[in-house]
């Protein structure tokens, strides 16, 4: 039972890493030491999902309520207080290097491929955000809209399974972050409300949106644990280097709100939410060990 709480509290976290531009679920997978375990039960639940449901649900809620939270939350965060909230998260990715670097040096010497995956990896994290940043998308609802909300679906979730890629971030880069947050928003605003009278398109959108990130999770965790088995190692240096390169990422996306109105009390009250970001993944860490 106890494992339970903690999955639904940790699927918690890991929602709102994915809705938060810049940061990553398979981060906060990471940092919360049950990256692994998701990879495993994800790559696996075509063949059992019975038992993959009954080991997981718990944390599959947490995620669902999670996102829930982020869309509605997160978003008020960092517009009150921007800069304490943004570096909080960076924190978290900077506590979480030492364990990822603990996972890459394992057993073996570095190689020269395991140089490759991370420069690759900080290289692709810097270049993504720099691609297209849009944040704005309209037009009709037409088969073209719907394929391409279809393969975004697809490709975010995909970003979601890896370390250090966020999925927002994905969306961002392709203008397509907004309009699906807010078709999104919507149609959780109208079911609390009960009124889905005027929801129809939007109902539409955000289905074909979770057909797309389902697939988009299940198909790249099966690839992704495959890489495991196969070149473990190698893997977690990738991993390394996206967590490297996530913080420049998550200034970068939210430079904007970060250089509005900052006092010298903001810039000492946000310093504290990163040390506090890093003691607690060190916190965590520690927690997970005694527990094995």
């Amino acid at each position: 039972m106890k494992e339970k709480i903690v999955d639904f509290f940790k699927g918690i976290c890991i929602g709102i890493a994915n809705v938060i531009p810049g940061f990553s679920g398979g981060t906060m997978a990471v940092i919360l030491n049950i990256y692994e375990k998701v990879i495993y039960a994800f790559s696996n639940i075509l063949r059992h999902p019975i038992q993959v449901l009954k080991k997981l649900w718990t944390l599959l809620v947490g995620v669902i309520i999670g996102i829930i939270i982020s869309i509605f939350v997160i978003a008020k965060l960092l517009v009150m207080f921007p800069l304490p909230t943004i570096l909080f998260f960076i924190g978290l990715v900077i506590g979480s290097i030492p364990g990822v670097w603990n996972n890459a040096k394992k057993n073996a010497k570095i190689a020269f491929k395991d140089i490759v995956a991370l420069v690759i990896a900080v290289v692709v994290m810097v270049i993504l955000p720099l691609i297209n940043n849009t944040n704005s998308f309209s037009g009709d609802i037409s088969f073209f809209v719907l394929i391409t909300v279809f393969l975004m679906g697809i490709i975010s979730a995909a970003a979601m399974v890896i370390p250090g890629v966020s999925g927002s971030l994905v969306l961002m880069a392709f203008g397509y972050y907004i309009y699906l947050v807010t078709n999104i928003k919507d149609l959780l605003a109208g079911i609390l409300s009960f009124d889905l009278s005027n929801l129809g398109n939007t109902f539409l959108i955000v289905v074909i949106f979770l057909v797309g990130c389902v697939l988009g999770v299940i198909y790249f965790a099966k690839l992704i644990n495959i890489l495991l088995e196969k070149h473990y190692k190698t893997v977690y240096y990738a991993i390394l280097g996206l967590l490297i390169a996530s913080p420049f990422v998550i200034v970068w996306m939210n430079y904007d709100i970060l250089t509005i109105s900052i006092k010298l009390l903001d810039v000492i009250i946000a310093l504290f939410f990163l040390i506090a970001g890093v003691l607690s993944v060190i916190f965590s860490s520690r927690v997970n060990k005694k527990d094995e």
